[in-house]
């Protein structure tokens, strides 16, 4: 354990200074810098060898850029203009409106986003094991190199690139286009920006940080699998506050008729007219909000060695939270995270692309068991048409969740998502009880 602790502070300050020269080098830096170390290795011996003045010129080079890089001082205004949302796995492309306030004009400037290189956490360092890491020599899976990499870039939010070299006038502005790749859903903050000049040998870029004139959020949404149209059995059943929830999209209060006053109706029901006309007070009478409403489950309890199977159940469940018709019924999204949740969309309530935005921001739960998921469950089937539950386990618990919710007549589809090339476990003993390859999931939704 002393040496993975040391291991971990190692390949931390090594990403931070790798991160330093693999922004700032050119392709021209990189091959001469490959020159100048060979040229040092061949020309140690000066008096035989002639390679030692190749080193000399080229670290001469170097040593300019480094200077001409230094009064490198931009006077530039960036704003942004990004999309609020994006999907993960797709590209987003937005600008960026670049104002020089400065004097001078620059020939040859570039941007890029300076968004903090990510650091995988210590535990997840210690206890999770790269994919394939025992097929590894003795010497990698001592020294873990393979699983630091592999944890950096499962962490990484977004990759950026360069821009494009564009000019700019003193006092000129213009738009650039930018474009980040979206590798993970989740929350990415745009805070600060770079902006880069190559020097006069195109070896380095000066970089100095810009501030934008306001901090961009964008939300990166889960990947999501075409599914075809879902049609759940179930019957619609009457909601509490039905016509409330209808309100919003004007089926509340529907007439039906008229009736004599009972004790207890509502005084806001009065039919004042009839009243006046026949000397008795008579009520309006309406007709009860039925409708059906589904429940999406999705199992939050794993270890760190099935993330990659839990990012694809909260795919799936995305898969569903869009594509599920909700004009005329209601959906449940619920999951166990620092608490239990359930969040409500359709028929008046909230779009399907608030539960995205819900979905993009789910964790793994590791404090708490699978009872919890399952208590929510039971404590909303009673109002629940059919359910939907994405687990990423088969075990004794969530078998019997599923047998609870059938006992009390609920139609099912429970979709287990496996680790890649694990082999199920048993059937189950019914054939509502689906399971997925994580690394074939677009496969097998398509057999639904």
């Amino acid at each position: 354990m002393r040496l993975r602790r040391w291991l971990y502070r190692i390949y931390r300050s090594y990403a931070g200074l790798s991160n330093v020269w693999r922004r700032r080098l050119t392709a021209a830096g990189w091959l001469a810098g490959v020159l100048m170390a060979l040229s040092a290795a061949v020309g140690l011996n000066t008096s035989e060898a002639a390679a030692y003045q190749l080193f000399t010129l080229l670290a001469a080079a170097f040593a300019l850029a480094v200077v001409h890089n230094l009064f490198f001082r931009p006077r530039l205004e960036l704003t942004r203009h990004v999309p609020k949302f994006g999907s993960a796995g797709s590209r987003l492309t937005y600008r960026v409106r670049v104002r020089n306030r400065g004097r001078r004009r620059h020939t040859a400037l570039c941007l890029r986003e300076a968004l903090k290189e990510p650091v995988p956490e210590q535990a997840a360092f210690f206890e999770e094991p790269e994919p394939g890491e025992r097929a590894r020599n003795r010497f990698d899976r001592t020294f873990l190199f393979y699983r630091w990499t592999w944890l950096r870039e499962r962490a990484r939010a977004a990759r950026v690139a360069d821009s494009a070299f564009f000019p700019v006038q003193p006092g000129g502005e213009l738009d650039v286009p930018m474009q980040i790749d979206l590798l993970r859903r989740g929350v990415l903050r745009l805070t600060r920006m770079q902006v880069g000049r190559p020097d006069l040998f195109g070896l380095l870029k000066s970089l100095r940080i810009v501030p934008c004139a306001q901090e961009t959020t964008v939300t990166v949404l889960p990947k999501r699998y075409p599914l075809r149209p879902v049609t759940l059995g179930g019957r619609a059943r009457y909601q509490p506050c039905g016509a409330v929830l209808a309100g919003a999209v004007g089926q509340s209060d529907e007439f039906v008729g008229l009736r004599e006053y009972r004790p207890g109706d509502p005084v806001r029901h009065l039919h004042w007219r009839s009243w006046a006309r026949t000397g008795k007070p008579i009520v309006r009478e309406f007709q009860d909000e039925f409708f059906p409403r589904y429940a999406l489950a999705l199992d939050t309890f794993a270890p760190y060695d099935r993330r990659n199977v839990f990012e694809e159940a909260v795919s799936v469940a995305a898969s569903f939270a869009c594509t599920l018709d909700t004009k005329e019924s209601l959906l449940d999204l619920m999951f166990v995270g620092p608490e239990a949740y359930c969040f409500t969309s359709g028929r008046g309530t909230a779009q399907p692309e608030r539960l995205l935005q819900i979905l993009a921001a789910v964790d793994l739960c590791r404090t708490k068991p699978f009872t919890d998921l399952d208590r929510l469950i039971q404590s909303h089937v009673r109002d629940v048409s059919a359910c939907i539950c994405v687990f990423i386990d088969w075990d004794d618990a969530r078998r019997t969740c599923v047998e609870r919710l059938q006992a009390r007549g609920i139609e099912m589809l429970v979709l287990v998502i496996r680790p890649p090339g694990a082999a199920p476990p048993e059937t189950a003993a019914n054939g509502h009880v689906r399971f997925l390859d994580a690394s074939r999931v677009a496969e097998g939704l398509a057999r639904l």
